[in-house]
């Protein structure tokens, strides 16, 4: 059956509506074309006609924010994860948040880093089950010969820094993975005694890798699950 889907989008920092940005579901394809502006509530709406597995792959572009990339994923156990919510309101609903480009650079100036106009910016949440942000995970962001790409710095545990002596991530769970080249990576995570898989990811058939996008000048969101 058709599903309708609603997506808010907030900035990061202040949970403020984002209005009048342009989004667009680049995977799946909608007849439509699957882009719309955002409403004054920061929303936009869509109706899928055919679901069917899949990764999501949708973008934000707004002036004065990094154009964003936000990862997904459709498959039998997300269907029955949205079945409740389907059943009660005819539809799903998603929150999503991007971040000024000015903000972007005082956070990653904390480290030391700064963007490199080609590359492209990745932020990783690392959450558990009852999404609380994953410690002692350690990162690596590498492409198909298997050689690490990208910095990797872990945000402090109030997400508020990046912490320049740390090597695994904090409470927070937030990494971010500065000046990578684009193209399509996989996202490899080891956390001792837990297991790691997508979330708002796309799909993967591995445990501890998730494969993810990298585009110039932009940042990819995406968040993984590990318990």
């Amino acid at each position: 059956d058709p599903i309708d889907m609603k997506a808010t989008f907030y900035d990061g920092m202040t949970n403020g509506f984002l209005v009048g940005a342009d989004i667009c579901v680049e995977e799946p394809v909608f007849e439509d074309g699957g882009c719309q502006t955002t409403d004054a509530t920061g929303s936009t709406t869509l109706t899928w006609e055919n679901p069917e597995t899949t990764d999501f792959t949708v973008t934000l572009s707004l002036e004065d924010y990094m154009d964003t990339i936000f990862c997904g994923r459709y498959d039998d156990d997300v269907a029955a994860s949205w079945a409740p919510e389907i059943d009660a309101t005819g539809s799903v609903a998603f929150d999503y948040w991007a971040f000024k480009k000015s903000d972007v650079t005082m956070f990653l100036a904390s480290g030391g880093v700064t963007l490199e106009s080609g590359n492209g910016t990745m932020l990783i949440n690392l959450l558990d089950v009852s999404g609380f942000g994953i410690e002692n995970a350690v990162v690596t962001l590498m492409d198909d010969a298997g050689a690490a790409v990208g910095t990797v710095h872990y945000a402090n545990p109030m997400s508020t820094a990046i912490d320049t002596a740390a090597t695994a991530s904090s409470a927070s769970g937030v990494v971010v993975v500065a000046n990578a080249p684009e193209g399509t990576y996989t996202v490899n995570v080891d956390v001792p005694g837990k297991v790691c898989v997508p979330w708002f990811s796309w799909r993967s058939d591995v445990a501890d890798v998730v494969p993810a996008p990298v585009r110039a000048d932009t940042m990819t969101r995406l968040a993984i699950g590990c318990d």
